[in-house]
């Protein structure tokens, strides 16, 4: 990077500041790291290019991916106008908050809205809801393959396709086809084009197929590479007793020119490797032929190793030379070998000939995808809605299409500095629209790019983004000038021994073939900022770590619940003991603090398991942050809203023969709770009727009060719009209001909310209740995904989210549970077939021999571009590559440790049980500590010496790259360096790993010695503290009787011993035990001892983090504690509560209420009928307290059961003598008279607010509302909630203000009070 010239400012290192202040006429791209400040640079260079003058507010286009990034990245770039000290700087500010710093998509859209009268369509352009647009989609299938089906050419076609691979009825067919019409979608237009208008000429061209073919042998010759390489890896590894001679031929670049040892071998190894060798060297049509010789005669031709096959019978090498032979033979042998797809390939010609029958058969495909998405076009045009690819795509042929190019030249004279945050999310239309967007205009002038972005972090694959361009774009610009590519990887948000953790796991599991980044690049790596040093304060938590189960613990548990159950004690134990800290960066002054709920984070893949976890944390008293997504299934709300809105299309219609089973719908559900008898009475009469043929049969069903209201509701909003009478629907009917007394309200409600979002998006392309009737139908039918989040939120809360969620955010502690976050396992869909840009559409199992029996794999026997490229796929599986980049990512959200929680071998290849075996099982020495103590005698020479050997042989080995093997041999490609990594590991690193573990483990010894030593001087308690590490279990005890036994001499050799150091303890240890001395203690050693000896006991028996508490005083002032973190963890006791403990914190159970400023419907104005808190109220820290107490109560009268007032489900027993005090009031003893609501929500429409009452009672036409209170009781502000409750009640149940009574009710366990109103 060369030198700028501009003085670097504090609080910016060399390389976040050359990007600041690099030239606007040059492009720019900044590859930086998880926690490298990547965004704030970004937005210190606008306002900096801005302030300077070198590009205008108005010619400035910022690009991101997410609605929430967008809105985040203007407030900061607009509050950094807004803090300036200059006047001139700050009148900026208001022209930044009009500046484009938006999404590609909402660009795209203001673009095509902007010229959509040239683009034929109108301006007021919408985005297409995705429900509906998939809704559209199916429908529009069905009506395709309908009109097919009665077409007998057609149908004729269509059979014979889907009878060729194994099509097993209409829904696998609707399947494949919607998934390929997905695909096809996914494309650029170009690309879409191919596959429609000219399929023949782009993908069944005879030259391209036979480039294939001779592609597809050579990767079946790979794996014979492969196959010689695993050979001599064995042969040299076994023959070579020497673990330093190993290790120099393994890590020497000229491995794969080696001799391997075949002299030796004899007549039984030498003529298959030799045979080998040949079938490498032939083409590839004879290669084909040759490779099905050997596999057929293979036994007749090759005999294993054996006493009368070698020359020398003796040879103690036999058992090598048998590895080897049966390395050698699996390419040719057994069901699964290597070569067995070659069976079924014959001669190019020959397989060219069945590629090009697949013609007609996907034609037929193409045709009836065709079809569907004309009508789907035809329908969007209509209704003036699109999708973001449609306007993506638009947007695009504005800048690219001839008869657009003055548009095209308006917007590339418009913006002259194009900047895009996480860059490497692009995908090709994305890239594309770039390019188009920064071609010169007429004047030779192109706008720069400044692009940002990590693609060790790109993690959105499944949403079509490309990491390849991120690269592409980086190769090339680094080509024309390398100081146009700055890589930033300072990070300033993990501590220093956690980013060496995650860097030696990354460095291992992160590479261009397992996740397109090779992380051995020194620049690719996370580096600490000693310079910076934002952890200055000594901090011994920094670290990966690992919860893993005991002997029995499972218990018939499954792997999940058993780490729900280990997550949620952990945190609970962290959170409950004082002398468990956080490194928390925002801290002013003392950084390091006690633990909150807060702190905490859990990470998984997916939200499966979210409410299992959300039920636990509940019974631990854990308040836990988390949004549950569910589908739209068979819910009682969800089913009478849609009765509800059949029977007003059935009443607009007149359809009458609707009414019966709307009826009986209606009048049993929630809302109206009909008594079976009245229900069959009803419906019998109208059978009757019908069967009777009078005038009206349905005359019963019209005079019930449901129909009537229905009738009533229907006349009053003919003129309404949809969303109107949605609304009014919803409040007429209580279906919000009553849902208390179906249990799960806020995740009703949340269902209940997206519908009427649904509604909205119906209602802008002019559609009504009828088509919004006929979308619910469909959705149901095709069992779309219809997902609805409900939030559970608390104040000082864990938060649980997917990894693709947590991506920008930060905790000091995050857990991952290893069940969780298991690669998602695609599930190919049967008929099986395969789709690429570059090979087209590919049916497998087409020519199926007769003498094949069907349950043979389709891989063995399909056409042969459908083979190459499933091999291509084993061979770089881009899922899995993924999968790494989404464990940097989850791995990178911590600040102070990370936590896997669940055992090895429990998984599958590919998920994070593979990453485990990354993790070191030792920890390294700082060279520094080593020197240090080297020099003043610790360490026995020999074992240092063996431990410096031992390292450095791994290091040679890990070190050795791609590029660093020689070329031109014959074993030499990408297949065969994969091969190598992973004999490495099995053979060499792995064992390497155990031997420095255990050189670790006697140089740890030797510290320990010293260690004790140290102690022995300053605490003069020896004895103690090794009787105390001589016990492995059972030293639980906290009190001063249950440690005393442990002592030799028992209790009064103890005594005497505490008297004789509790002065030293008292100048040496006394605060950071928690122990407040008054002036008198400190003076009188007597009066410390009975303070101090019970937490110096405590102290020695507790371990902080697997760290003995004694060793954290010793050595913490000369930082060496995580050296020790793993030593003891086994073999001291976990800390067990006890009379001497600490007092346990009772956290805020999560609060189910709904929270203030949330709303059901966005027409309204959001709030809530409750006492507001005042600014003053929340930042007090004794108002706080008062709210977290009354959540708590308030959570447990919602939960329990009024009939039995049984309260042994609460935890604390302070808190269930209050509850149970309240229930002894008389009042309760009566309550079981009354029809109990709790937690009775409604929708107030005059305010817009929604509100849920604590307790409603009704009994005849008399109604009780009964609100909680722990504290202010006499508030008068309490007046104009209960005002509100009372009017509202007194709407939903027809009721007279006059027979509504209110109540607060105290949960102290004081008298109720009656409110009168007025």
């Amino acid at each position: 990077m060369k030198a700028m010239s501009e003085k670097r400012p504090s609080g910016y290192n060399p390389k976040q500041w050359a990007a600041v202040i690099y030239p606007t006429d040059k492009d720019l791209l900044i590859s930086a790291g998880a926690g490298s400040g990547k965004t704030r640079t970004l937005s210190v260079r606008v306002k900096r290019i801005i302030e300077k003058g070198e590009v205008s507010p108005d010619s400035l286009l910022v690009l991101t991916f997410t609605d929430n990034a967008a809105h985040e990245m203007k407030e900061r770039i607009v509050a950094l106008f807004q803090e300036d000290e200059d006047p001139r700087i700050r009148a900026l500010a208001v022209k930044m908050q009009s500046a484009h710093i938006q999404t590609f998509d909402s660009f795209c859209q203001y673009l095509v809205s902007t010229y959509a009268g040239r683009l034929g369509i109108s301006s007021s352009v919408a985005v297409l809801d995705e429900t509906i647009e998939k809704t559209k989609r199916n429908e529009f299938l069905d009506e395709v393959l309908r009109s097919w089906y009665e077409d007998d050419r057609k149908r004729e076609a269509l059979l014979k396709t889907l009878i060729k691979f194994n099509a097993k009825g209409d829904s696998e067919t609707r399947a494949v086809l919607l998934d390929l019409d997905r695909k096809l979608n996914l494309l650029p237009l170009s690309s879409r084009a191919a596959f429609f208008s000219d399929y023949a000429d782009a993908f069944l061209d005879e030259g391209e197929f036979s480039s294939w073919y001779d592609e597809y042998v050579e990767g079946m010759k790979d794996l014979l590479r492969q196959t010689l390489l695993k050979a001599k890896y064995i042969d040299i590894y076994e023959s070579d007793e020497d673990d330093a001679q190993r290790t120099r031929v393994f890590s020497s670049p000229s491995f794969f020119q080696t001799p391997s040892y075949t002299a030796r071998e004899g007549q039984c190894c030498a003529p298959l490797s030799e045979e080998i060798s040949r079938l490498l060297s032939l083409s590839s049509e004879r290669f084909v032929i040759e490779a099905k010789e050997d596999m057929e005669s293979f036994s007749k031709k090759y005999h294993a190793p054996s006493k009368k096959t070698i020359f020398d019978p003796d040879d103690p090498c036999l058992p090598n030379y048998k590895k080897i032979f049966n390395v050698l033979k699996e390419p040719f042998t057994t069901q699964k070998a290597l070569l067995r797809p070659l069976l079924f390939v014959g001669s190019k010609k020959e397989e060219y000939e069945k590629f090009l029958s697949f013609k007609d058969d996907i034609r037929v495909l193409l045709e009836i995808v065709e079809e569907m998405e004309g009508k789907l076009e035809e329908y969007k045009r209509t209704v003036n809605c699109f999708t973001f690819s449609d306007i993506a795509s638009y947007a695009l042929s504005l800048l690219r299409d001839p008869a657009y190019e003055d548009v095209a030249e308006s917007i590339r004279s418009r913006f002259s500095y194009i900047m895009v945050d996480e860059y490497q999310d692009t995908n090709d239309s994305q890239e594309a629209f770039l390019d188009a967007l920064i071609k010169p205009n007429k004047e030779g002038k192109r706008a720069h790019l400044f692009c940002v972005g990590d693609p060790k972090q790109a993690i959105y694959g499944f949403r079509n983004s490309n990491v390849k361009l991120f690269m592409a774009r980086q190769e090339s610009l680094e080509k024309n000038d390398p100081d146009s590519v700055i890589h930033m990887n300072n990070n300033y948000r993990s501590g220093k021994n956690l980013l060496g953790e995650i860097n030696f796991l990354f460095r291992a599991y992160m590479s261009e073939e397992h996740g397109d980044v090779d992380y051995t690049e020194e620049e690719e790596q996370l580096r600490y900022d000693e310079d910076a040093n934002p952890y200055a304060q000594n901090y011994p938590g920094f670290r990966i770590s690992r919860l893993v189960s005991g002997p029995g613990d499972y218990e018939g548990m499954a792997p999940l619940d058993w780490e729900i159950k280990a997550i949620a004690q952990d945190i609970q134990k962290k959170v409950s003991d004082p002398s468990f800290t956080v490194y928390d960066l925002s801290g002013k002054e003392n950084k390091i603090r006690r633990a909150r709920f807060s702190d905490f984070a859990i990470l998984c893949r997916v939200k499966s398991s979210f409410l299992r976890f959300q039920k636990s944390f509940i019974e631990f008293g854990i308040p836990l942050n988390i949004k549950v997504s569910s589908n739209l299934k068979e819910l009682s709300c969800i089913l009478t809203l849609e009765s509800l809105v059949g029977l007003l299309v059935a009443i607009e219609k007149k359809n009458d023969a609707d009414l019966p089973h709307l009826f009986a719908s209606l009048s049993r559900s929630y809302l109206f709770e009909y008594p079976d008898e009245k229900v069959f009475s009803t419906l019998g009469e109208v059978q009757r009727s019908l069967k009777a043929k009078e005038e009206d049969p349905y005359r019963l069903i019209k005079e019930d009060p449901i129909y009537q209201k229905a009738w009533a509701f229907s006349q009053s909003h003919r003129q309404s719009d949809f969303p109107s009478l949605f609304r009014d629907l919803i409040q007429e009917f209580g279906v919000v209001s009553s849902l208390s007394r179906l249990g799960e309200i806020e995740d009703n409600v949340a269902k209940i909310e997206s519908l009427y979002s649904l509604a909205v998006s119906e209602s802008k392309m002019g559609e009504g209740i009828q088509d919004f009737a006929s979308l619910f139908s469909s959705i149901k039918k095709y069992a779309l995904p219809f997902e609805s989040e409900s939030s559970f939120a608390a104040e000082n809360s864990v938060d649980l989210m997917t990894i693709h969620a947590s991506k920008g955010l930060e905790r000091k502690i995050v857990y991952m549970p290893v069940s969780q976050n298991a690669m998602a396992q695609g599930g190919g869909k049967s008929p099986d077939y395969a789709f690429s840009e570059r090979f087209g559409v590919l049916l497998p199992n087409y020519f199926l021999p007769e003498d094949v029996p069907q349950k043979e794999s389709p891989v063995g026997v399909c056409s042969l571009p459908y083979s190459l490229y499933r091999l291509q796929q084993s061979r770089h599986n881009v899922e899995e590559d993924e999968h790494v980049r989404l464990f940097y990512v989850a791995f990178t959200r911590a600040q102070n440790s990370l936590i896997l929680v669940g055992d090895e071998g429990r998984g599958k290849p590919g998920d994070l049980y593979e990453a485990l075996g990354y993790l070191p099982h030792h920890k390294e020495f700082e060279p520094s500590l080593l020197k240090k103590k080297e020099a003043s005698g610790v360490f026995f020479k020999a074992d240092l010496e063996r431990y410096w050997d031992l390292v450095s042989r791994r290091d040679s080995l890990s070190s050795l790259k791609e590029g660093d093997f020689d070329t031109g041999h014959p074993e030499k490609d990408a297949g065969s360096y994969r091969c190598y990594l992973s004999l490495r590991r099995e053979f060499l690193l792995t064992p390497l790993d155990r031997d420095i573990e255990d050189a670790f483990f006697g140089l740890e010894h030797c510290l320990f010695e010293e260690y004790r030593e140290t102690v022995r001087k300053r605490a003069g308690d020896f004895d103690f503290l090794a009787r105390i590490y001589s016990l492995k279990k059972g030293l639980g005890g906290r009190s001063f009787a249950d440690l005393a036994p442990s002592f030799p001499g028992g209790e009064e050799a103890l005594k005497e011993k505490l008297s004789d150091f509790a002065d030293a303890l008292i100048k040496m240890d006394g605060e950071r035990l928690g122990v407040d001395l008054t002036q008198d203690e400190k003076k009188d050693s007597a009066l410390a001892e009975r303070k101090i000896a019970p937490a110096y006991l405590y102290s020695l028996a507790v371990c902080i983090d697997g760290v003995p508490y004694a060793y954290k005083t010793t050595y913490r002032s000369e930082g060496f504690s995580d050296h020790f973190e793993l030593c003891f963890c086994s073999a001291l006791p976990e800390r067990r509560q006890g009379a001497s403990d600490p007092s346990r914190i009772a956290p805020p159970l999560p609060k189910k209420r709904r929270s203030d400023g949330e709303i059901v419907f966005e027409a309204k104005a959001s709030g809530r009928a409750s006492k507001k808190l005042t600014p003053t109220d929340e930042e007090n820290p004794a108002m706080r307290q008062i709210l977290s107490y009354g959540t708590r109560l308030h959570r447990y009268m919602e939960l329990v059961d009024f009939s039995t007032r049984d309260t042994s489900f609460i935890p604390n027993p302070e808190d269930r003598a209050r509850i149970d005090a309240v229930l002894s009031l008389p009042f309760f003893k009566q309550i079981n008279e009354f029809q109990i609501y709790r937690e009775y929500g409604y929708f107030d429409p005059d305010k817009g607010t929604t509100g849920f009452i604590d307790l409603l009672l009704k009994k005849g036409d008399e109604l009780f509302i009964i609100d909680y209170k722990t504290s202010d009781i006499d508030d008068p502000a309490y007046l104009e909630q209960l005002s509100s409750y009372r009017r509202n009640v007194c709407r939903l149940f027809h009721a007279e203000k006059e027979r509504v009574r209110t109540f607060l009710l105290p949960l102290t366990g004081e008298a109720m009070q009656e409110v009168i109103l007025g």
